[in-house]
């Protein structure tokens, strides 16, 4: 893949979610004409077709795998490994897989107890997404100006890295961060699982009901925003990493409690000072 993959090369998208819908889009949009996709969904496939989101699609999932250039799975972690697994026969020699999921570290050290060393498999991180799923919200902007992780590994081809980081500037990426898959789980802990289950304990509460609806505003609907979530999905995100999701839940607790204590002693230096620092924190995220 020396010089990345052609506006011709053969893209297999495996699952025509949100995700992999929006990347079929991008790709299209800016000039890769040759997209399929396999999809357990039959509407979602057929419907896929119909907007010409992609270009060919059959049950035939292994024709498709022995011409792809390029396979990108846009499906849940465990789904991958067991995908990876029944169709590891049909991949296409020197072909580059990508893996989309939101987990890596234990997916990555499944994949690498069978996978074949002709195929080289690469595991990014899109942090974009929607609350509502499904091919009908995909689009061909929902990458713009967000960030996209590439976990690097010894296994990997210096020239596919290239190819899928040429990949996601294309798709207009903001961007672009290497690290290892155990960093991307351990900070991943604390920016994206935390803040889903901060939403759905916000919600689960007891005070969450008909009657506060006419008290919430607009700082209510961003933290709760994240709170339509796809139950399934997040189960194996969180079950997956959970050392370091309960790591990063303890130190919030702990946080919290610093607030408690100021409010319950009427500290207000305390409670002063922690605002104060929350607002600067929250500064310098916004100069990035």
């Amino acid at each position: 893949m020396q010089d990345g993959f052609s506006k011709n090369s053969n893209i297999l998208i495996v699952g025509l979610g949100l995700i992999g819908g929006s990347i079929a889009l991008a790709l299209k949009k800016v000039g890769y004409k040759n997209i399929y996709a396999v999809d357990i969904n039959e509407k979602t496939l057929k419907y896929a077709w119909q907007q010409e989101i992609i270009q060919k699609t059959t049950q035939n999932t292994q024709e498709l795998l022995r011409k792809a250039d390029l396979v990108i799975l846009a499906i849940y972690p465990w789904h991958a490994k067991e995908f990876l697994q029944n169709n590891l026969a049909e991949f296409k020699s020197t072909a580059v897989v990508i893996d989309t999921s939101g987990i890596k570290e234990k997916l990555l050290n499944e994949v690498h107890t069978f996978w074949r060393k002709d195929v080289d498999f690469i595991a990014i991180h899109q942090m974009a997404g929607k609350e509502q799923g499904g091919i009908e919200n995909a689009c061909d902007n929902l990458f713009v100006n967000t960030n996209f992780i590439v976990i690097e590994q010894e296994t990997n081809r210096p020239e596919n890295i290239q190819a899928v980081i040429q990949l996601a500037k294309e798709m207009q990426v903001k961007e672009i961060v290497k690290l290892s898959a155990q960093e991307h789980d351990r900070i991943i802990a604390y920016t994206s699982n935390l803040t889903h289950l901060l939403a759905v304990a916000l919600v689960n509460s007891p005070s969450f009901s008909p009657e506060t609806k006419s008290f919430i505003g607009g700082s209510f609907r961003d933290v709760s925003r994240v709170a339509l979530i796809n139950s399934n999905l997040w189960t194996q995100l969180l079950l997956a990493n959970s050392t370091n999701v309960l790591a990063e839940i303890k130190v919030f607790k702990e946080q919290l409690e610093l607030l408690e204590q100021a409010i319950a002693n009427s500290a207000t230096a305390d409670l002063q000072e922690l605002l104060v620092k929350a607002n600067r924190n929250r500064g310098e995220l916004c100069k990035k």
